[in-house]
């Protein structure tokens, strides 16, 4: 602006001498002088106007200096600090990237691992043998694997969102609650399976087989004496109408004494599993019809008395059907106890023994990880950002006390912000913090950003100052 202003006045003056010159020269005949250079001349006067000009002119006031030891003091202080926060970044993330079992990702990724492998254990009870004697129990695992698998298929499919299973009776559960509530049922049918194979395997046992044929003997024993009764007693009745009172009281009495020899054998039944039922039912219809006997003989004894043969019979007839009933209980038992059936029990039994020990090492394996939250060690993880908050906090309160003189005072309010600003950030990271959750860090990241975007003021505005105060490298602490 100066050098412009100067710059027209020496213009003017060159214009205002020019037109001065052109009219002081008067024409006369006089002897012709040599041509003065008029713009020679007023290029002369012209600057020597503006050295005038320039040399009055005060010069502009210059800036107050920055107390160079005071800068380089603010700057090896900016720098000890940086270099900490950058450290202290570094041990963040690096413990974030170690995090990786209390990732949702992982989690899920190793959900999909588990589902999948018990998919396999579901194919393997599908291959067990299905002969007759153990197509039911092989039908109740069968059926125990494929609730299992489908609870943790569904688990799987969640993939950690907040999926809810509805149940029979219209509540609500999450999918990995779901799991267990499937599991426990799976788990009591497995085991009615596995009762009924025991059986079968206890029941062919040579013991078992010897015990089974000895009973069947003295039940069939029983069926003869039971039905040798019944005959003599038809016998009796037919020829009843040729008796006296004296007679029918003979007879029944005989047929009483007859009919305890097969209640006494009945009692005598061995009362050992399997065939513990066969022998109570049997022993309990032999007392019903021994009573009802006694107490036709009895009415027949009493002269006054009037047998009710309708009553007794009734009864016969129950008794037989009991007797029917445990000959159906102890068919099977027999059959049971022979040597094919040991061998097919015994066969199904190595197929199953190979299947649950997979399926029993998958719930230790599947249990041990849910015990650990996947590997992830939450309080571990809690106790360390406990230490970021402690670590961070030295690193604000020495940005608090940096030097702030004037000429330096906003970068060290910025500077402040900054560490403010950080350290409220790991604090409400410690708070929030909480395993396979997908936005834990977001308000964290956002806080460091804007702190370092502070930061990043602070280091140019400094480098700006060291720049105009010509202060090197060389010349801070190394």
């Amino acid at each position: 602006m100066r050098k412009a202003t100067i710059l027209a006045l020496a213009i003017a003056l060159l214009v205002v001498v020019a037109c001065s010159s052109d009219d002081d020269v008067a024409p006369t005949q006089a002897a012709p002088e040599p041509t003065p250079n008029i713009p020679a001349t007023v290029r002369a006067q012209v600057q020597g106007t503006i050295t005038a000009l320039e040399v009055a002119e005060p010069e502009a006031t210059a800036e107050p200096t920055l107390d160079r030891a005071e800068l380089i003091a603010f700057a090896n202080l900016h720098a000890g600090i940086e270099t900490r926060w950058e450290a202290f970044h570094g041990d963040v993330d690096a413990w974030r990237q170690g995090l990786v079992a209390c990732d949702l990702t992982i989690r899920n990724q190793a959900v999909s691992v588990f589902s999948s492998r018990f998919a396999a254990v579901t194919e393997r009870t599908r291959g067990l043998p299905r002969e007759e004697l153990v197509r039911s129990v092989a039908d109740q695992i069968i059926e125990a694997a494929e609730r299992e698998a489908a609870a943790l298929r569904g688990l799987a499919e969640a993939a950690g969102t907040n999926a809810t299973v509805t149940l029979g009776d219209g509540s609500s559960v999450s999918a990995k609650e779901f799991v267990e509530i499937e599991r426990a049922a799976a788990a009591g049918i497995r085991l009615a399976g596995e009762a009924t194979l025991a059986d079968l395997l206890s029941g062919a046992s040579d013991d078992s087989r010897a015990a089974v044929s000895a009973f069947a003997s003295d039940v069939s024993d029983i069926d003869a004496g039971w039905d040798q009764f019944i005959t003599d007693y038809e016998a009796f009745r037919t020829s009843q109408s040729g008796l006296d009172a004296n007679g029918v009281a003979d007879a029944l009495n005989a047929l009483v004494s007859q009919f305890l020899d097969v209640s006494a054998s009945t009692q005598a039944l061995s009362s050992a599993a399997p065939t513990d039922e066969v022998a109570a039912q049997l022993a309990s219809a032999a007392r019903d019809t021994e009573l009802a006997l006694r107490t036709l003989r009895d009415a027949a004894v009493d002269e006054s008395g009037t047998p009710d043969f309708v009553a007794f019979e009734t009864q016969l007839v129950t008794g037989n059907g009991d007797r029917s009933a445990a000959a159906a209980l102890l068919s099977p038992i027999v059959t049971g106890a022979s040597a094919d059936t040991g061998l097919i029990a015994a066969a199904f039994n190595n197929a199953y023994q190979a299947v649950a020990t997979s399926w029993d090492r998958f719930h230790q394996d599947y249990d041990a990880w849910r015990a650990s939250n996947g590997g992830c060690d939450v309080s571990g993880a809690v106790d360390r950002l406990g230490e970021f908050v402690v670590n961070f906090g030295g690193i604000a309160t020495d940005a608090r006390s940096v030097p702030r003189a004037t000429a330096f005072r906003t970068l060290g309010e910025l500077l402040i912000e900054a560490a403010e600003r950080e350290a409220q950030a790991i604090a409400g990271l410690r708070a929030a913090w909480q395993p396979f959750e997908a936005t834990v860090y977001e308000q964290f990241d956002l806080s460091r950003n804007a702190a370092n975007k502070l930061r990043r003021q602070v280091s140019s505005g400094l480098e700006e100052l060291l720049a105009q105060n010509g202060v090197s490298q060389a010349d801070l602490t190394p």
